[in-house]
């Protein structure tokens, strides 16, 4: 089954995509690090969905790649925040919602869309 696509808060909105490598160099769960025009974003395979989201924990800044992924959930591994891994909202813990990022598989292709407007991006949020 191909990997779907996700990213509450970019999809729909004007983005441009970057390529990170081929879908098939990723592992279940296992959380990736990128960096893309001065963002950090970790990227991760789960239940054969890809998720785009802020590198960076809301609560202490912590790097998100250390941390893990169950039940649907993102937990930053220092304070066990706890977020929502389809959309980056906060769920428990010291935090705020996570900026999340749409993502695409295009042959086997994974890419982000960053958002080319990231004042939108911030209004949907708040709109959410």
């Amino acid at each position: 089954m191909r990997p779907e696509r996700c990213g509450s808060y970019t999809r729909g909105m004007p983005s441009t995509f970057y390529s990170i490598g081929p879908a098939a160099r990723f592992t279940e769960s296992k959380i990736r690090r990128f960096f893309i025009e001065g963002r950090e974003i970790g990227v991760v395979l789960y239940k054969e969905r890809f998720y785009a989201f802020s590198n960076r924990c809301t609560h202490n800044d912590f790097q998100m790649h250390f941390g893990y992924i169950e039940d649907d959930f993102l937990w930053c591994p220092i304070h066990y925040g706890q977020y929502d891994l389809a959309t980056g909202h906060a769920v428990s813990g010291p935090i705020t919602d996570l900026k999340s990022y749409e993502v695409r598989v295009v042959d086997d292709d994974v890419q982000i869309g960053l958002p080319d407007d990231e004042e939108a991006l911030e209004l949907a949020k708040t709109q959410d």
